[in-house]
């Protein structure tokens, strides 16, 4: 595995700051939204991954982006 340069390092923090913001709206949304929302929890790896992939995008090549994010 490969190591990550300055910009690459910043885009992870800075996907993980902001994958985990958007979930917390969201789980605040979908709790006054649904009767059930607990289930919801689970989505947050979804939302962190999703958002540190878009900011890798560009500064690391597609093929190796599966191995940082998973």
């Amino acid at each position: 595995m490969g190591t990550l340069n300055e910009f690459q390092a910043q885009a992870v923090v800075d996907g993980i700051l902001e994958g985990y913001k958007n979930y917390l709206d969201e789980r605040r949304q979908k709790k006054e939204e649904l009767r059930v929302s607990a289930g919801y929890a689970f989505t947050k790896g979804n939302h962190i991954d999703d958002t540190i992939a878009k900011r890798l995008q560009g500064l690391i090549e597609e093929d190796t982006l599966a191995i940082y994010v998973f």
